[in-house]
């Protein structure tokens, strides 16, 4: 169940992920009942200057968190793999960010993604077509499936 193994897709791992979240969203709240648990999961970041002002937040990755899993564009994953991801963006930031400067993250469960990490640059109708295959998908099914059953 992944939309980056066909190519002609958005990077939804680096770069789109917002995207497909927030369309996916309300396709995910159209399957299960409305007492189930989805929102968004985001892993953010912040960058500081040496008088510790906040220069720039990052949004690192962007999931939907659905009861204990976290979808995004390649599947279905546990909190220690976002915690995983987490750490390896904070490995990569270390060695990329100036000496005078830091960097931090941090997790955040929300029902929304700020609009500022949106842009002009995205279409829409390329990732809502995108996600119609993705749900599509037997395993994308079987998943939810197994899910509204616990």
């Amino acid at each position: 169940m992944n939309l980056q193994e066909q190519g002609n897709h958005h990077d939804y791992q680096y770069g789109y992920c917002h995207y497909f979240a927030d369309i996916i969203i309300d396709e995910i709240r159209g399957m299960v009942p409305n007492n189930f648990p989805i929102n968004y999961y985001l892993i953010l970041g912040s960058r500081f200057d040496d008088n510790e002002e906040n220069i720039d937040d990052v949004l690192i990755h962007a999931y939907i968190k659905i009861g204990d899993y976290y979808l995004d564009s390649e599947g279905f994953h546990t909190i220690q793999e976002v915690d995983n991801r987490e750490q390896s963006w904070r490995d990569i930031e270390e060695t990329l960010t100036p000496k005078d400067y830091s960097f931090d993250t941090y997790q955040e469960e929300t029902d929304s993604i700020p609009d500022y990490f949106f842009n002009r640059f995205c279409k829409r109708d390329k990732v809502k077509k995108d996600i119609k295959e993705f749900v599509s998908q037997p395993q994308f099914k079987d998943f939810i499936t197994k899910l509204l059953r616990r």
